[in-house]
């Protein structure tokens, strides 16, 4: 079966940080953070490009993107034959208290090319290259996105009827551990790979391992 591909990034990534888990061939319409002014903004922008494509709807979410589609899970439920997650969690602050999201909120308004950069280092394992974020991300767009990360406590997700999930998560994540996909892999009856030594972007650091697990092989 053909599935187009709902791509719902991290925090200050792109939609081509997630090729690894996008099905080879997939139409895709990703969300556009960017546009976001609130955290209440980011349901409905995942909404608005899901109302984009037309078949059969292959999500494909990482961190900041993977809560937003589980709280989104009740409006794409019908439309879902597969998600693809990559660093979920239900409550963001189990790992990074609100003191430290606050800090980086104020910051992102004198200098968010600099938090940017110390997000991204924080991203990968010893080792790892440190993945790419553009510099340019509109302030306002950053703090929706940090608010969003401070306020949300997700109920656990039901499972969704006919929706194949699959998680992915770095077994050296420091700003996701591993510890807090478990949840919602039992939640909603996942698949789930640890990936032994990676950090908080499996897919980028082990492309090929992800997009396996996947189900991807020859992803874009």
């Amino acid at each position: 079966m053909s599935l187009d591909a709902l791509v719902l990034p991290g925090w200050g990534a792109g939609p081509e940080l997630l090729a690894a888990a996008v099905p080879a061939g997939a139409r895709v319409a990703a969300a556009d953070w960017d546009a976001a002014r609130g955290p209440d903004e980011l349901v409905p922008l995942a909404l608005q490009a899901a109302a984009r494509l037309e078949g059969p709807i292959a999500a494909v979410a990482w961190s900041l993107g993977a809560m937003v589609a589980l709280e989104a899970l009740p409006a794409l439920a019908g439309r879902l034959a597969a998600l693809h997650l990559v660093a979920p969690c239900l409550r963001f602050t189990e790992a990074w208290p609100e003191r430290v999201l606050a800090r980086m909120r104020r910051r992102c308004a004198e200098d968010p090319a600099g938090v940017l950069a110390a997000f991204a280092r924080s991203m990968a394992a010893p080792g790892e290259p440190v993945p790419a974020l553009r510099s340019d991300r509109p302030p306002a767009a950053l703090a929706a996105g940090l608010d969003y990360l401070a306020g949300r406590a997700l109920a656990r997700p039901a499972p969704v009827p006919g929706c194949r999930v699959r998680i992915v998560h770095g077994e050296a994540d420091a700003v996701v551990p591993a510890r807090l996909s478990a949840p919602v892999a039992a939640a909603l009856g996942a698949e789930r790979l640890v990936v032994a030594g990676a950090g908080h972007a499996p897919q980028l650091a082990r492309p090929a391992e992800c997009a396996a697990f996947f189900g991807v092989e020859g992803a874009r």
